[in-house]
């Protein structure tokens, strides 16, 4: 299923990339999916900005995803509250996701929860 996923996200938005580069970012992504499904999701939380992004998460077996929804520091305390120690923020790339990635950031660096965007 991964695989399949991958190659997607390959094929959808890269197409233009050349073969050798396209394998490395498979590589690359394989990677990054396995970290998010790791072993302490618990501790760990995968922030979207909506439901969708959510539900297409859950569909490729990833736990413990949240939606950015209200107010960015009551999202960073609720976060805390639940023992999260580690965060990924996947918002979208355009100008507002960015902004709310840096704000969350902000927020989550404040509660001492580590982030990578």
């Amino acid at each position: 299923m991964n695989s399949l996923i991958i190659d997607f996200l390959l094929i959808f938005y890269m197409s233009k990339l050349s073969h050798k580069t396209k394998k490395r970012l498979k590589k690359e992504l394989n990677t990054i999916l396995e970290e998010l499904k790791g072993k302490d999701d618990e501790n760990k939380a995968i922030i979207v900005e909506g439901i969708k992004d959510k539900r297409a998460l859950k569909e490729i077996g990833l736990n413990n995803v949240y939606t950015l929804h209200g107010d960015v520091r009551r999202i960073a305390r609720f976060l805390k509250e639940k023992g999260i120690k580690k965060a990924y923020i996947l918002t979208d790339f355009d100008r507002r996701g960015k902004e709310l990635a840096e704000k969350l950031k902000g927020e989550l660096t404040a509660q001492a929860i580590d982030c990578l965007l």
